[in-house]
């Protein structure tokens, strides 16, 4: 945060430098002032306003951000770029394919320095923060029948996360969704029964308790076997692997106003109970809990089962052929009212238009050029990502990893929950997942560190 700061602060200096620099050097001695306003009353106004209807209209720039992933972008992004070119003649679309890694500061920074892109990506855990400071243009104000209309063509769950406090800002591009990865071999040399997939009626009966027997009888530490390998402290991203225990109990790490924890009741606690009961009572899992590379387990033949995202599940099938794998969305937990007692990891990443954009009309038809059908599903399918279209169709060759794929979509439609929108996500999720951790060491118990992780989280939504 110090760092963050400084950077702020050298950026505001540096503004404002740059300001007062450019007025100092701008002084005119040539005329004087009377000889100004002279010249000013010389031509009337209606005649300025004809010199600005006939001069030629200039050639339009925009600027275009996209976080990379990979050799993708220049093989899927960079054609549909250059087509909406084609298309424009006089727009000039400057792309910039940037990393992931300093994303939050490298916005804030072209955001404070007046120096922001056009429009770009940014998934709904990162954009918030913006439009709570007002760098983000309201799409509904700007465009209040034509993005209601154009959204018309896009799954309703996915178009209300992007929409802040009553304020359409994004159009939805990209989902992703996390659900388990079995393998067969191993439920087949102890005779177990695959889960069953989400269209088969038998699902009803994959719930907590059938899968904490289930990863039982396919545990066994001394042998270096685990049931379920899952991780509280994972290097990617620990909320994806933590929130869902609140989901299914009904309740979020965020409350609905966005000032305080939403899990300060009995539901949020027994969401840490399940969790502690998971490493602890049950052992089902290795390294307490705690693991960075979780999924390694995976990929050895050490677990049966694992959560992965729907990406994830592509390369898995695609890279590790010896791995006789299947899919099935997360068991039942007790709050069945609620996405069916299985909410899950399925958050959404948007394209948005700077606040500060000087052509928003060509931004937003560039958006929507972008966010096409036939240019967004070849983009998506060819990430392993799936698409927020109605009439979105996957296209994946591999015959495993359109299997997998294709259950994990159907669980987002029926189960997935995007995160909730808040300029605070990700200072709520280390004091979050922190107390988790502290609990899975027996440092804490369940109560204690249930308690201390409501306390945090009003503490940073005050």
């Amino acid at each position: 945060m110090k760092k963050l700061l400084l950077l702020l602060l050298l950026s505001l200096i540096s503004i404002s430098m740059i300001a007062t620099f450019s007025l100092a050097g701008c002084k005119e001695e040539v005329a004087p002032a009377e000889e100004v306003e002279e010249a000013e009353e010389v031509a009337p106004a209606e005649e300025v306003e004809e010199a600005e209807e006939a001069a030629p209209a200039e050639d339009v720039s925009i600027v275009v951000w996209k976080p990379s992933w990979g050799t993708v972008e220049d093989e899927f992004m960079t054609p549909v770029l250059e087509e909406f070119e084609g298309l424009n003649p006089g727009v000039d679309v400057l792309q910039d394919y940037i990393p992931w890694e300093g994303l939050t500061e490298r916005f804030l920074t072209a955001f404070v320095g007046g120096n922001p892109p056009d429009i770009f990506y940014l998934p709904d855990s990162h954009w918030p923060k913006f439009a709570e400071a007002g760098y983000l243009a309201k799409l509904s104000e700007e465009f209040p029948d034509e993005v209601s209309a154009y959204l018309e063509e896009f799954e309703d769950k996915w178009v209300q996360s992007g929409i802040y406090k009553g304020d359409i800002y994004g159009i939805p591009f990209v989902n992703v969704s996390v659900i388990f990865e079995y393998n067969k071999d191993l439920f087949d040399a102890a005779g177990i029964e695959y889960p069953p997939a989400i269209c088969d009626p038998e699902l009803e009966n994959w719930t907590y308790d059938k899968f904490i027997e289930v990863a039982q009888k396919l545990t066994d530490s001394s042998k270096d076997q685990w049931g379920f390998a899952w991780s509280a402290n994972a290097e990617l991203a620990p909320e994806v692997w933590t929130y869902c225990y609140m989901y299914q109990q009904g309740v979020d790490p965020i409350n609905e106003t966005g000032d305080g924890a939403g899990f300060d009741n009995e539901a949020g606690l027994a969401g840490f109970k399940f969790m502690n009961d998971m490493v602890n009572t049950y052992k089902i899992v290795p390294e307490q809990g705690l693991s960075r590379n979780f999924q390694e387990y995976f990929y050895t033949g050490k677990a049966a089962m694992a959560p992965f995202d729907c990406y994830q599940a592509v390369g898995l099938a695609q890279n590790y052929p010896e791995l006789n794998v299947g899919a099935v969305t997360w068991p039942q937990g007790p709050a069945t009212d609620f996405l069916g007692g299985r909410g899950h990891h399925a958050n959404v990443g948007y394209w948005l238009v700077s606040e500060n954009c000087k052509n928003k009309d060509v931004a937003f038809e560039l958006i929507k050029h972008i966010t096409a059908k036939e240019n967004a599903e070849a983009y998506v399918n060819a990430v392993g990502l799936y698409g927020n279209r109605k009439d979105y169709e996957m296209d994946i060759e591999h015959e495993l990893a359109a299997e997998l794929f294709a259950e994990h979509y159907k669980s987002a439609l029926e189960y997935g929950n995007p995160f909730k929108l808040n300029a605070k996500f990700y200072d709520v999720m280390p004091v979050f997942t922190s107390e988790i951790q502290f609990m899975l060491l027996g440092e804490k118990t369940p109560e204690q560190a249930w308690q201390d992780a409501v306390d945090a989280v009003n503490a940073v939504l005050k």
